[in-house]
């Protein structure tokens, strides 16, 4: 419950022409400026009218710290957070009265405030964006009492509205998010892949924030706003003659060649594009198969490679990820047998994006064929082993003596 020194009807009448005349001057007295509320509650003024009023309060006479000490101390009435959102969401109030009130009023009491605001969300942002330090902003948005609903809306205004011209002041306040709030984020379909790209690479976003947006894009099925966000000052690439790749290429679009073998050698190869059009051929292998466990067998093949395509737009080509043929055994070795075969690599497409994953090392080693048999089958082998040697010896005991 909230009370007040009891008013008289003239001085009630002079409060509801103030507001409705946005002149402080008609008050009976400036005392009167905490029963604010009381005429909007009563349906005599509306919230526009008591927004332009209580701007007008705090801009031209100076009483910032007044507004703020009545909606940090008079949370339970008259100003309820849902009476001063209702303010907050007026165009009526200027960035610099949000800002200011920011700064001065509870964070806790700001926050149940800012979590009822509906419709208007510009000057708020604009307030948490460039007008107060980061930190005080961060401490109204991370506040229990804040709405992670509003919290979000209040970020994709500043995205869609602030970013395009102040992109360090919203990295300043970004960095200042929790991730999880990022990571959610509706506002990125509406919010250009070159703005985006301006904030996550602004030496003012940390690095979690950085990621937990690109996670919100890729967690969120934004695919090609992820890809035109990492690839906004790239710059367009076409590879003319052969070329061996040992980092990932980005650009807006990337061209190989017709002829061009292009090859990632051990390591898989990243291409991110916009508009990706292979002529020529990507090659790439695995790591090289296990060598020769002893004489006369042959060595595993070499396995298959990796090649990573994201792109909105794709002409794959030719690519090979296919391993290679493992060594020739001797087949005069009592245990010979041929290297096994590299992997293939196996393709998979996810909405669009042709992510081709390398293939298995190799292995089929007769050795290791040896060691994975059951005791039953290895028991076999030596048999057949001993009665060859015998048949040998045999062999020789009866050959005739040269004269």
């Amino acid at each position: 419950m909230w009370s007040y020194t009891p008013r008289s009807l003239t001085d009630i009448q002079s409060l509801v022409s103030a507001i409705q005349n946005n002149d402080p001057s008609l008050l009976s007295t400036l005392s009167d400026i905490m029963y604010v509320p009381v005429p909007y509650y009563a349906g005599q003024v509306t919230a526009d009218q008591v927004a332009a009023f209580i701007d007008n309060v705090i801009r031209n006479y100076n009483m910032p710290g007044a507004i703020a000490n009545f909606i940090t101390n008079y949370m339970y009435g008259p100003w309820t957070p849902n009476v001063v959102g209702a303010f907050l969401s007026s165009q009526n109030m200027s960035q610099t009265s949000v800002a200011l009130l920011l700064g001065l009023a509870g964070a806790t009491q700001m926050a149940q405030a800012l979590s009822n605001l509906s419709g208007n969300y510009t000057n708020v942002a604009m307030a948490f964006s460039l007008l107060v330090a980061p930190s005080t902003g961060a401490n109204v948005l991370n506040n229990p009492n804040m709405s992670v609903t509003q919290v979000a809306s209040i970020i994709n205004n500043a995205l869609i509205n602030i970013a395009p011209s102040y992109p360090t002041s919203v990295a300043q306040l970004l960095s200042l998010v929790p991730s999880s709030v990022l990571a959610n984020i509706n506002a990125y379909l509406n919010v250009s892949g070159t703005t985006l790209n301006q904030v996550i690479s602004n030496a003012a976003l940390s690095a979690t924030a950085a990621q937990a947006i690109l996670y919100g894009l890729a967690q969120n099925y934004y695919y090609n706003k992820w890809v035109n966000t990492v690839t906004a000052n790239a710059g367009s690439t076409t590879i003319s003659t052969n070329v061996t790749v040992v980092s990932p290429l980005y650009s807006q679009n990337l061209t190989v060649a017709s002829g061009v073998t292009v090859t990632c050698g051990t390591t898989t190869c990243f291409f991110v594009a916009q508009s990706f059009n292979n002529y020529g051929t990507i090659v790439s292998l695995g790591a090289a198969g296990a060598p020769s466990p002893g004489a006369d067998i042959g060595n595993g093949g070499t396995g298959g490679g990796g090649i990573v395509v994201i792109a909105v737009t794709a002409t794959l080509g030719n690519l090979n990820v296919a391993g290679l043929p493992g060594g020739v055994g001797n087949s005069g070795a009592y245990v010979g047998a041929n290297g096994g075969n590299g992997g293939a690599g196996v393709f998979y497409v996810v909405t669009g994006v042709v992510v081709p994953v390398g293939g298995s090392g190799a292995g089929g080693l007769a050795m290791l064929a040896l060691l994975e048999s059951t005791e039953a089958e290895a028991e076999g082998l030596a048999h057949m082993q001993e009665e060859l040697e015998a048949r040998l010896h045999s062999t020789r005991s009866q050959a005739p003596t040269p004269c």
